[in-house]
């Protein structure tokens, strides 16, 4: 029993011994290395197959495929020829750049993705470095001028900045890019569209071709339009109003009747919507008004009401004024001598007391005064001591009451006869 388990022991040294000369003598073959590298860092590209390695003993026999190599592993076929070719896709984000040969080789062949070299030493070395692929990002900016969008990073060609319709930057595949929306003057950002995350800065993984969109809004601004007093008359448009930033508000006020409009006053909303938020206000005058909607306002209309006004003149039968009256037309309103105006209550109801110079008329300045007639707003007055009327009369302004006299004169006529004796004579037409 102890002869057989000593028997065992020495046969397991044995196996040892022989598997080390074997790792020994594998070692010390003459091989080839396979690197893959990065060719912006010079980092290894570790985990992909990219490398197909094939051998030949004699120059004259075929190429026999050994296998897909990734990066650091090694093809112990001895001295000979080797040829390496890129595997395009297999390593995710990447493309070919160039192959390297080194230690104890001969070059025959590196061009197009291939190399091809004679081992004619114990080691060689071939290094396939590769460059991360560029991929584009599409930037589009909806509507075009509204806003820009920034990039951080800048893409590979320095660039950070997208501000018209649509725009591209390149990157390097698998970039991590954060997109910062800029509204211009007038818009405000609303959403993003498109690839990658987050609603106001938007990060995108370049793991390929990427797309995006950045949609801007109008800044809308408020008018609300109101008028004082209640009566006085109202306003087109009228309430709260939305406009675009920028935009012109046209506002027309339309007086009641006896009202006018005097003035508008203009003030800064505030912050819950109601008039007075800062600024101060602004008289403007002119109907219509125009604003430039920078901001929210308020508008207001002021109407006044409008006098009455009443005027007087005294006419002779050519419509010439007489100015030396010595009787007055007397009105409930006042005692007027000459032509006159006064200014009475919307709507004043105005009765005529006395006409001057009535039946056999009056005489001032040597000559007669007979009245003729009396008009109101062009329109005669049959029997004018006590006749009413309002203020204005039929919607006109001012309200126009005539009195019409025909001027009588006396002539004296001295006659001198042949004797030199004088006589006299009045005449009156």
């Amino acid at each position: 029993m102890r002869v057989e388990i000593r028997r065992l022991m020495m046969l397991g040294l044995a196996l040892v011994l022989l598997g080390s000369m074997i790792t020994i003598q594998q070692a010390s073959a003459c091989h080839s290395n396979v690197h893959i590298k990065d060719v912006e860092t010079g980092h290894h590209v570790r985990g992909c197959k990219a490398v197909k390695v094939e051998f030949k003993k004699h120059e004259s026999d075929s190429y026999q495929f050994v296998g897909n190599f990734k990066d650091g592993q090694t093809a112990y076929k001895g001295k000979g020829y080797y040829r390496f070719t890129y595997r395009p896709g297999e390593c995710e984000g990447y493309e070919f750049d160039h192959w390297k040969a080194s230690g104890n080789v001969d070059v025959i062949r590196n061009s197009g993705g291939v190399l091809e070299y004679e081992l004619k030493g114990s080691v060689g070395d071939a290094t396939l470095y590769l460059k991360k692929q560029r991929v584009d990002l599409y930037v589009d900016i909806d509507p075009d001028g509204a806003g820009k969008v920034k990039a951080s990073p800048s893409d590979v060609n320095g660039h950070n900045t997208v501000s018209g319709a649509d725009g591209t930057l390149t990157y390097k595949y698998g970039a991590r890019v954060k997109l910062k929306p800029q509204a211009e003057e007038g818009w405000v950002f609303d959403h993003w569209e498109g690839d990658g995350s987050g609603s106001s800065t938007r990060t995108v993984n370049m793991e390929g071709g990427r797309s995006v969109k950045a949609v801007f809004k109008r800044i809308k601004h408020k008018l609300k339009i109101s008028h004082r007093p209640a009566g006085g008359g109202t306003t087109s448009p009228s309430g709260t109003k939305w406009y675009n930033h920028g935009d012109e508000a046209t506002v027309y006020a339309y007086p009641n009747e006896g009202w006018a409009l005097d003035h508008w006053e203009l003030s800064q909303c505030g912050g819950c919507g109601c008039c007075g938020g800062g600024g101060g206000t602004r008289i403007l005058h002119g109907n219509p008004v125009r604003i430039p909607m920078d901001k929210d306002y308020c508008l207001e209309a002021v109407f006044v009401e409008l006098p009455a006004r009443l005027e007087i003149n005294i006419l002779d039968q050519d419509g010439r004024d007489i100015s030396h009256l010595p009787d007055p037309v007397v009105l409930t309103t006042g005692t007027y001598y000459s032509s006159d105006q006064e200014d009475l209550d919307y709507g004043t109801e105005v009765t005529i007391n006395q006409v001057p110079c009535r039946g056999s008329g009056c005489v001032s300045g040597g000559e007669k005064l007979v009245f003729d007639r009396a008009e109101l707003n062009d329109a005669r007055i049959g029997s004018p001591t006590g006749y009413s009327f309002t203020v204005p009369e039929d919607d006109e302004y001012p309200t126009v009451l005539d009195f019409y006299f025909q001027r009588s004169y006396k002539l004296n006529l001295e006659v001198v006869d042949q004797d030199g004796s004088t006589s006299m004579s009045t005449w009156s037409p």
